[in-house]
């Protein structure tokens, strides 16, 4: 098995425009991504807002790399919720080429999740 590329991360961050500020003028990140629909369409993304999820993103591409940063804008929200148990930090969605390795993974014998820990998947 191997992964060939990661497509995206998200992260979430309590402040978007501190994040927003340090990801692209002190690590030189820029300002949007190319969101592939399909194979005939594609579209540029920069910010996005799901009130009903309590989120507001800001996408960055560094290195061939996407980023989103997501910021909660409700207080019981899924984000204010994930930072509140774990803290600001990496919050990654599993995209097709990650989501194909899963069952592998989780199966081989080598893989041990953490005593008492829950899989995110």
């Amino acid at each position: 098995m191997q992964v060939e590329k990661i497509p995206r991360i998200g992260i979430a961050v309590k402040d978007l425009e501190k994040a927003k500020d340090f990801f692209i003028n002190v690590l030189g990140a820029k300002r949007g991504i190319v969101f592939q629909r399909d194979e005939t369409k594609s579209y540029e993304m920069v910010e996005d807002e799901i009130p009903s999820e309590g989120l507001k993103s800001y996408y960055l591409t560094m290195g061939g790399l996407q980023i989103e940063l997501m910021s909660p804008t409700d207080e019981d929200g899924n984000i204010a919720n994930f930072i509140k148990r774990k803290g600001e930090g990496l919050m990654t969605r599993f995209t097709p080429p990650i989501v194909s390795c899963i069952p592998r993974i989780s199966s081989e014998s080598w893989w041990n999740w953490p005593s008492g820990s829950k899989k995110a998947i």
